[in-house]
């Protein structure tokens, strides 16, 4: 059986792997805001974040994890995502990021 300070290892490790996958997901969050800022936009934002959210609560169920809880997290991932994109390349959006 694994000691407190092994397992709590493996957590920092899984945060440290989590950390570097929201890095990842920012660089290509980054360059869909450059293509929509060249490009004149695309698919409502508004539209995409539902179909997110739903594709990620139905993995949190198969998970066996709270569906709306992972929501909850992932609508507040998309929000600094697109808070970012603003930054770099500003575009057209639908969706309020002021909530």
């Amino acid at each position: 059986m694994r000691n407190l300070i092994e397992l709590r290892a493996e957590i920092d490790v899984i945060d440290e792997e989590l950390v570097r996958l929201i890095a990842r997901r920012k660089v290509i969050a980054l360059e869909i805001a450059k293509f929509k800022k060249e490009n004149g936009g695309g698919d409502k934002d508004s539209a995409r974040i539902g179909k997110v959210l739903e594709r990620v609560g139905k993995v949190a169920d198969e998970e066996g994890l709270p569906k709306e809880s992972i929501q909850i997290l992932w609508a507040d991932l998309i929000k600094l995502m697109i808070t970012e994109q603003m930054k770099k390349h500003p575009y057209d959006t639908d969706v309020d990021l002021s909530k």
